[in-house]
C-alpha cells in the first residue's frame, strides 16, 4: 500500500497524464532514443469482488536502450470497474521482483 510503504511511483489520473506529457516531449531524456521493448504477460487470474474485477498477472519486460539490454520482471494487479459496455482500469500496481534494488529510469506500459 502506498499509504504504508515506499513506492517508486503512485499515480492518479492527473499525475499519470503529466508523466505521459513529459515522456512525449522531444527533450525527454528518458525517452530519447525510444526503447525497443518486448512485453510478456502470463499466469493471468481474475476474480470478481464487489462489482469490480481484480486481475493479477506476472510479467517480463525486455528492453534494449542505447547499447545495453535490461530486463524487468514482477507482478501486476489491475482493478477494473464497469463502465458502459466495458471495463476501465481504476488502479494498476506493479511490483518488481527486484524492488529493493537501485533502478534506472523506466516506464511500464503493460
Amino acid at each position: 500500500s502506498p499509504d504504508t510503504s515506499v513506492s517508486l511511483f503512485f499515480d492518479d489520473r492527473r499525475s499519470m497524464d503529466a508523466r505521459i506529457k513529459r515522456l512525449r516531449h522531444p527533450e525527454a531524456h528518458v525517452a530519447i532514443p525510444h526503447s525497443h521493448t518486448a512485453h510478456m504477460l502470463g499466469n493471468i487470474e481474475a476474480a470478481q469482488k464487489d462489482g469490480q474485477v481484480i486481475a493479477d498477472a506476472v510479467f517480463h519486460v525486455a528492453e534494449y536502450r542505447h547499447t545495453e539490454p535490461r530486463w524487468y520482471a514482477g507482478r501486476v494487479q489491475y482493478i477494473l470497474v464497469p463502465h458502459e459496455d466495458a471495463f476501465r482500469i481504476s488502479c494498476k500496481k506493479v511490483t518488481l521482483v527486484n524492488s529493493m534494488a537501485s533502478l534506472t529510469s523506466m516506464a511500464f506500459y503493460l
